[in-house]
């Protein structure tokens, strides 16, 4: 690809064609004369689509339903995708 910017329609059109052949994502790029991070940039923006994030309504956050008089204790604990660790107990809510 030239160097020129790629529209949406052509990144989407580069992940197809990436996941119709087989191949690894360092191949396909050195294959089809694609810079790597080019990829790697629309390949987030496919998964983004795909997750249903940006969509109007998505919600990003995680539902948490407490029952009153069944824990003495309460203890959530998430794991952010980055890595980042939350822990909570009932003292803070």
């Amino acid at each position: 690809m030239k160097k020129a910017q790629t529209s949406r329609e052509q990144g989407m059109a580069m992940i197809s064609n990436w996941k119709i052949s087989g191949m690894n994502c360092r191949e396909f790029c050195s294959e089809q004369s694609i810079p790597y991070h080019r990829l790697q940039y629309w390949l987030g923006v496919y998964n983004r689509i795909e997750s249903g994030e940006g969509k109007k309504g998505h919600n990003k956050f995680i539902p948490v339903s407490i029952l009153t008089g069944i824990l003495h204790r309460l203890v959530l604990k998430y794991k952010h995708p980055v890595g980042i660790p939350l822990n909570c107990t009932n003292r803070w809510i």
